[in-house]
C-alpha cells in the first residue's frame, strides 16, 4: 500500500475488489479506501468501516482505518479530533511492529502541527515518519518526507533550500509522482521568494497537476490557490481569478473548511486588486470565519493582513489598525518575520491616517528595526518608504544624522542604498519617482530628472520582465489546461486532461 496512488493503480484496485473472493475483500477495502481517503472522503469512510467489520480485531487494519479517520477530521478542519484518531493509529501500529504504518501515523500528525501553526512539532513529526520508513527500507515515502520538509524550509531560507535540494534530488523532477509533486512545490516557493513569479506560478501548476493525479487533492488546492495569488503579482488578474475559482470549487465540492478558506483568501485579494472591494470583502470575511478552528495556521495570518489592506484600500483606517493587531498576534505564533515586517508597516500607516503620528513612527521604525535585524531587503524598502511617507504628511522633526535635505528625502535615500546592497535587486519605479518628486519640490531640477529617468527605465524593465514572466506562465498554463467543474477536472483552453 502507497503513501498515495496513481488514478490507475486506484482503478485497478476497484476492479480487483468487483471479483474478489470473500476471503480478499477485506485488503482490497482496506487499500481502496486509503487511496480514496482525499479523492472520495464519504466513500473512504464508509469502506474502512466494511473494513473494520471483516477485520474483528485484527490490530494493524484497526490502525489503518483510524488513520484513514483522522484524515477525515484533519479535512473537515476538527484538529483534536484528528490527533486522536492519528495517535490512536500510530500506538496501533505500533503494537504490531508496522513502521510504515508508524510513519503514515507521523505524517498525518505533521499536517495536523502545521494547520495549528506548530512549525516545530510538525517538523519532529516529518523526522519521525523519516526514521519509520527509513527503517521499513521505503525510500519512496522517506523520499516524500525530504522533499515535503523541503517545501516547509523553503519559506524560511530559499537560498539554503535551493541548494539541499540539488544535492538530494539533482536539478530535474523525480520518477516517484508524489515525490516530485512536493519537489515541484518547493521549487514554486523557492522562485517566488527570488521575484520570479511566472516561473513560481509553473511550478505551483505542475504541482497541482501532480497532486491531482496522486489523489493529493488537499495539496491540489493549495497548489492552484498558490499559482493565482502567482497571478496577481503578475497583474494577470483574470487567469489569477480562474486558478482561484479552480482551488475553490475543489474545496466547495470536498467540503474542507479550511481549504475553503485558503481559496477564499486568495479569490478575496484578487477581487480587492480589482477594486471589487465588497465581494473582496466577503470573501475574505467568508474565509475567517471557516479558518476559525485554524486561527494559528499562516493562512489565518495572511487573511488577516488582507483585510487589513482592504481597509487601508477604503480609508477606513480604524478597522485596517484593528486587522493588522489581530495579524500581529497571529504571527506571534508563528515567529515569522517576514510577515510581521508586513503588519508593523501596515499599522504604521493605519496609525497615520488616524492622526496618531507618534504611534505611527514608532511601528514604522520598529518594522525597519525587525527588518534589518534579518538582513530583510524589500521589509527595509517598504519600511522606510512609510517612514518618508510620514515625514511628508505631518510635520515631524528631522531623524538624528540627516543629512538631506529633508527627512522624506533622507528616508527615501536609505530605502535606495538598502536596495543597492543585493546584487541584481531592481529598484521599484515607484522608489526613483518618489525621489524624483521629493527633489523636483526643494529645486534640485537636475537630480529630479535623473530620477524620473531612471524611474521609467525601471518600469520598462519591470514590465519587460512581467511579460517574459507572463508567457512562461501562460506556456504552462496552456500545458496543464486544468479547471474543475463539479468533480471533473476539464481544460481552461480546449485541451481536456484527465485527473
Amino acid at each position: 500500500m502507497e503513501l498515495f496512488a496513481l488514478e490507475d493503480d486506484v482503478a485497478r484496485c476497484e476492479g480487483h475488489l468487483v471479483d474478489a473472493a470473500p476471503g480478499e475483500r477485506l485488503p482490497l477495502l482496506l487499500a481502496l479506501a486509503w487511496y480514496l481517503r482525499q479523492r472520495d472522503t464519504t466513500r473512504a469512510l464508509a469502506l474502512a468501516a466494511d473494513a473494520e467489520q471483516l477485520a474483528g480485531g485484527e490490530g494493524q487494519t484497526l490502525a489503518r482505518v483510524a488513520l484513514i479517520r483522522a484524515e477525515d477530521a484533519w479535512l473537515r478542519s476538527e484538529p483534536a479530533e484528528a490527533d486522536a484518531h492519528a495517535a490512536e493509529a500510530r500506538t496501533g501500529f505500533e503494537t504490531v511492529g508496522d513502521q510504515i504504518g508508524m510513519g503514515d501515523a507521523e505524517w498525518m500528525l505533521a499536517s495536523v502541527a502545521h494547520d495549528r501553526g506548530d512549525r516545530e512539532r510538525c517538523s519532529g513529526f516529518l523526522a519521525a515518519a523519516g526514521m519509520h520508513y527509513r527503517a521499513a527500507g521505503d525510500a519512496v515515502r522517506a523520499a516524500c518526507v525530504d522533499a515535503r520538509q523541503l517545501w516547509y524550509a523553503a519559506f524560511q531560507d530559499p537560498l539554503g533550500t535551493r541548494a539541499v535540494l540539488a544535492e538530494h534530488f539533482g536539478r530535474g523532477g523525480h520518477e516517484n509522482a508524489v515525490v516530485a509533486t512536493w519537489i515541484d512545490a518547493t521549487r514554486a516557493i523557492i522562485t517566488d521568494l527570488a521575484g520570479d513569479f511566472g516561473e513560481s506560478s509553473a511550478y505551483f501548476i505542475r504541482a497541482y497537476r501532480g497532486a491531482i493525479r496522486t489523489g493529493q487533492w488537499r495539496t491540489a488546492v493549495v497548489m492552484a490557490a498558490n499559482a493565482g495569488d502567482k497571478f496577481s503579482q503578475l497583474h494577470d488578474l483574470a487567469s489569477a481569478l480562474a486558478w482561484d475559482e479552480t482551488a475553490l470549487a475543489i474545496a466547495r465540492e470536498a467540503g474542507w473548511p479550511g481549504a475553503i478558506g485558503q481559496a477564499l483568501m486568495q479569490t478575496g485579494n484578487a477581487f480587492r486588486l480589482l477594486g471589487r472591494h465588497d465581494q473582496a470583502n466577503a470573501h475574505l470575511c467568508e474565509a475567517i470565519e471557516l479558518m476559525s478552528k485554524l486561527s494559528g495556521s499562516r493562512n489565518y495570518a495572511i487573511s488577516l493582513g488582507y483585510l487589513g489592506e482592504l481597509a487601508l484600500d477604503l480609508a477606513d483606517y480604524a478597522a485596517a489598525l484593528n486587522w493588522f493587531r489581530q495579524d500581529e498576534d497571529c504571527i506571534g505564533i508563528h515567529g515569522q518575520p517576514d510577515m510581521l515586517i508586513g503588519a508593523w508597516h501596515g499599522q504604521a500607516r493605519a496609525l497615520s491616517g488616524l492622526g496618531r503620528v507618534s504611534e505611527a513612527v514608532a511601528k514604522a521604525e520598529a518594522s525597519l528595526a525587525l527588518a534589518r535585524n534579518h538582513d530583510n531587503v524589500e521589509g527595509q524598502v517598504a519600511a522606510l518608504r512609510v517612514l518618508a511617507d510620514l515625514h511628508r504628511s505631518h510635520a515631524l522633526p528631522a531623524p538624528a544624522g540627516a543629512s538631506e535635505a529633508t527627512a522624506t528625502l533622507h528616508f527615501l535615500t536609505l530605502a535606495l542604498e538598502a536596495a543597492s546592497t543585493i546584487a541584481g535587486y531592481v529598484v521599484s519605479d515607484e522608489l526613483r519617482y518618489g525621489l524624483a518628486a521629493e527633489y523636483a519640490a526643494i529645486g534640485e531640477y537636475k537630480l529630479a530628472y535623473e530620477n524620473a529617468m531612471l524611474a521609467s527605465e525601471a518600469r520598462e524593465r519591470k514590465f519587460n520582465k512581467e511579460a517574459h514572466q507572463r508567457a512562461i506562465a501562460m506556456q504552462m498554463r496552456e500545458e496543464a489546461g486544468y479547471a474543475w467543474d463539479g468533480g471533473t477536472c476539464i481544460a481552461l483552453h480546449g485541451s481536456g486532461l484527465g485527473h
